[in-house]
């Protein structure tokens, strides 16, 4: 995990529109007024603040990164502090007892908007779980000093994280799933160069539109879009500018799907590192293509027989709103 004043992917280097209001977080200033808004919500329903508390507590809290395949910390690791995830997802993972003879086991994961550590930090001892992250992550922490001070001022917030530690442990002993499964962003990867992912992609945005608004990012359609600088190679840094844009991208819309490519590219990298999900996707009657690439992130493979299309007889006219059933079905913004 990296902590750098360039964190806050990039808010307060990509401005795009008038500046009207900033923030300043611990060792840095947010001046994109968008940014700002953005992380004052999640500081505000995170932590149960009012808008004013929020602006101030900022002050208090410091930016931290942490890429897809990253541990934030590990179970008995010495508690420092609580995060408050911002963007991205992350995995909780729990040791297995001593002599338990089992592997380590996945009990949840963290949306944004969620805090963690908040039971070493009320308690005084060690991390009683794991934290993984699942693809490029922004928290903000709060140190033990710093929890101190704002308790005082906001005496709600320690009800508040105790609640959240109550809740969750409500639904672990309830008997329920161990880790729930939510996705917003999902890669779709090719394992051959067939038509099977585009056509994937039409029909899955076709269904996701009805539970809210879809958007559809290609390396394609980023070159013609223009001004959106991708790495260099795979595995280089992104530009605080592509992230902030990337960001910006998943408020505005419920899913994104990122449309990877077949070989091994930037643009690939990228998406795979933003993604909660990814979709391995194959022509079923074509061989697939043998990958080595590790993933962090869940996967599901699809193998997948693209529709083929009949064409209408000439005095056959085509089925209602399905004319133009060749272009992608949700419009990109």
């Amino acid at each position: 995990v990296t902590r750098t004043a360039r964190v806050a992917y990039g808010f307060a280097r990509s401005c795009r529109g008038q500046l009207e209001q900033a923030l300043r977080l611990k060792g840095v200033y947010v001046s994109n007024a968008l940014a700002a808004q953005s992380l004052l919500r999640a500081i505000q329903n995170g932590l149960a603040l009012t808008p004013e508390s929020a602006a101030a507590v900022a002050t208090e809290l410091e930016p931290v990164t942490c890429r897809g395949g990253e541990w934030l910390f590990r179970q008995d690791d010495p508690a420092d502090g609580l995060y408050l995830l911002v963007r991205g997802r992350l995995q909780v993972w729990i040791e297995p007892a001593e002599g338990e003879g089992k592997g380590p086991r996945l009990v949840a994961e963290v949306a944004p908007g969620e805090t963690i550590g908040e039971i070493g930090l009320l308690s005084g001892g060690p991390r009683s779980a794991s934290i993984r992250a699942m693809r490029d992550s922004l928290l903000l922490r709060m140190d033990t000093d710093a929890f101190d001070r704002i308790a005082l001022r906001n005496p709600g917030l320690t009800r508040h994280l105790a609640g959240g530690i109550a809740t969750r442990l409500r639904d672990r002993t309830a008997g329920g799933p161990t880790a729930r499964r939510q996705f917003a962003a999902v890669a779709l990867l090719p394992l051959d160069d067939g038509p099977a992912t585009n056509d994937l992609v039409e029909r899955l945005a076709h269904v996701l539109a009805a539970r809210g608004p879809v958007r559809i990012l290609s390396s394609q359609g980023i070159a013609a879009m223009g001004g959106i600088a991708l790495p260099e190679r795979p595995g280089a840094p992104v530009s605080p500018q592509t992230v902030d844009w990337l960001a910006s991208e998943e408020d505005r819309h419920r899913f994104v799907l990122y449309v990877a490519d077949a070989g091994a590219t930037p643009w690939s990298d990228l998406a795979l590192r933003h993604a909660d999900l990814v979709l391995l996707v194959g022509d079923a009657s074509r061989p697939a293509a043998r990958r080595r690439r590790r993933l962090d992130v869940p996967c599901l493979a699809l193998p997948h027989r693209p529709q083929r299309r009949r064409q209408p007889a000439a005095n056959e006219a085509a089925p209602p709103g399905r004319a133009d059933r060749g272009g992608r079905p949700c419009r990109r913004r």
